[in-house]
């Protein structure tokens, strides 16, 4: 079987999906920034910047916009928001002191943060849509069809959110 193989790494895909997104937002290192230890308390930030991005209308593929960042950074500031974070008033003092203490260089935040992740979300010339990976591996006109690996690992995750943010550090 002499099958052609293509390998794809989650940075060569263009992402489309809300619910990509805040997986993907999971794992970033805002939550860290933030002191957002929990898996629990993580996914609630994240569907808390969801909620705030969809309600001013903003499309995934402008994700990378600081205006579309402006808007998740703005929702995690919110008190109401934060409570809903944490409810113990410890751990809502140690997000509120981490939100105050990042939000004085919140440029940094949005490149080394926020921009690793949306990029993943936005046109890109060497990125390819999950559907138009579907097509590519399955279209009828297409005799040779080749075998595509998509590797979702948790390290290549983890490489794809990371890996940006070491980059920018260097310059």
């Amino acid at each position: 079987m002499n099958k052609r193989v293509i390998i794809r790494g989650i940075r060569d895909l263009l992402l489309d999906r809300w619910d990509l997104f805040e997986e993907l937002f999971l794992e970033s290192r805002l939550h860290q920034l933030l002191r957002i230890r929990n898996e629990d308390n993580r996914r609630v930030a994240s569907n808390i910047i969801r909620e705030a991005l969809e309600t001013a209308n903003i499309r995934l593929i402008y994700l990378g916009r600081r205006e579309s960042f402006d808007v998740a950074w703005q929702a995690l500031g919110d008190a109401n928001n934060q409570g809903q974070i944490y409810v113990s008033s410890i751990s809502l003092r140690r997000l509120q002191e981490a939100y105050r203490l990042a939000n004085q260089n919140v440029d940094d935040v949005y490149q080394r943060f926020w921009l690793p992740v949306a990029e993943m979300f936005t046109q890109r010339e060497e990125a390819i849509s999950i559907n138009g990976l579907i097509h590519q591996t399955f279209s009828q006109d297409q005799q040779d069809r080749p075998v595509v690996i998509v590797d979702l690992s948790e390290e290549s995750l983890i490489k794809a959110v990371e890996e940006p943010q070491a980059e920018g550090l260097e310059r």
